[in-house]
């Protein structure tokens, strides 16, 4: 009996890898130049602390935090492409309802409006990011 992956198409796990380091560097250097941008602006001011530490918001947190976001993508699509036969629709839904829960928390931090709206930016950008980088073809 022929596995799901060989009654759809073969997928290149080559080029998932590929697409995956681009989802990395592309979300991160995108939401970079949105903090910088933004901290430019003085919508994400270092005098609000945040977090459990109380710690500000800076460049080195924004992209660990899209890091470690993106990493978590890369692994549940590439779990979506092994064992699903509709990986893309599932994965762009599942990507929808986390961008949505992750707009929660921001709005928690007793922070100025500005910056709310610049983390909220922040999540949108890299979530369209690791998305776009992820879903493009990764079939023969």
């Amino acid at each position: 009996m022929a596995t799901q992956a060989s009654q759809a198409q073969s997928i290149q796990w080559s080029s998932y890898g590929i697409n995956a380091i681009l989802a990395l560097v592309v979300a991160s250097a995108a939401n970079a130049i949105v903090y910088l941008v933004a901290s430019t602006l003085d919508a994400i001011p270092e005098t609000v602390l945040v977090g459990p530490m109380s710690l500000p918001i800076t460049l080195f947190p924004v992209v660990s935090a899209t890091m470690l976001g993106a990493v978590a993508g890369i692994i549940v699509y590439a779990l979506l492409l092994r064992f699903t036969r509709q990986p893309q629709r599932i994965f762009m839904g599942m990507a929808a309802v986390v961008l949505v829960l992750t707009i929660g928390p921001t709005l928690t931090l007793g922070a100025p409006v500005e910056m709310v709206i610049a983390l909220n930016v922040m999540h949108v950008v890299a979530g369209v990011a690791v998305v776009v980088m992820l879903t493009r073809s990764t079939y023969r």
